[in-house]
């Protein structure tokens, strides 16, 4: 079975996740089905889904293949390479709760691990939360800017 480029990286961050955030999360590589939504012990649904979107780009252009195994069978030499290349993947986020406030908890570690512990910090994590309609949009860049407008007032 192989697994495009584009799915191993949603596998990847899939179990970096996994490792990050409490275990009572339940994170997939792949969109759930939405009637079979993964229930933790305490009966709640707290699920984080990582999907790829977009075609993903390459960085690289005249990258050299990688000899990642060479053997010496007599007169021949067996050589084992990959090609190597840097693609950038669009990935989606997803989270689906049973409680708001399960939501808010979720986006606040996803919040840690994506955007606070990056060096230097990123300013580009942009959450837009729907729950049949739009609820709230959630960015950092927007509450450094709420966090002046107090400091004016007074």
């Amino acid at each position: 079975m192989r697994t495009s480029v584009g799915q191993a990286a949603a596998n990847s961050v899939a179990a970096w996740l996994t490792a990050s955030l409490e275990p009572d999360i339940t994170v997939l590589g792949r969109w759930p089905s939405s009637s079979k939504l993964p229930v933790n012990p305490q009966g709640r649904v707290k699920v984080v889904s990582v999907t790829k979107v977009g075609r993903r780009r390459r960085l690289d252009v005249n990258m050299p293949d990688a000899t990642i195994a060479s053997s010496k069978t007599g007169p021949v030499t067996a050589r084992v390479t990959i090609p190597l290349g840097i693609y950038i993947q669009p990935l989606q986020l997803d989270v689906w709760c049973t409680y708001d406030v399960d939501r808010d908890d979720i986006i606040d570690q996803l919040d840690e691990e994506l955007v606070q512990t990056h060096d230097p910090e990123r300013e580009d994590f942009l959450v837009t939360v729907f729950k049949s309609e739009e609820l709230g949009f959630y960015s950092d860049e927007f509450e450094e800017d709420d966090d002046d407008d107090e400091d004016d007032d007074r």
